[in-house]
């Protein structure tokens, strides 16, 4: 099963077209990834998640990740 990740924390943006390996949730995936939940703004298929252990990955499902940044 693919899902497609924006990577929109980056300089330039990518997408990539990622591998799951069955069943995952959201957070379950952004482990995978090594990406901490608390530090990032993710959509799924345009609409913010705000209970990643609650989504359940599809096949074709679109995943916007964006990095929350300090500043002062």
């Amino acid at each position: 099963m693919k899902v497609k990740v924006f990577y929109l924390y980056e300089r330039s943006p990518k997408v990539k077209l990622v591998e799951i390996g069955g069943e995952l949730t959201l957070s379950q995936f952004l482990y995978k990834l090594g990406i901490r939940y608390d530090s990032v703004v993710v959509a799924v298929n345009g609409r913010v998640v705000h209970k990643p252990h609650v989504i359940t990955l599809k096949e074709g499902d679109s995943i916007e990740i964006l990095e929350l940044s300090d500043g002062g």
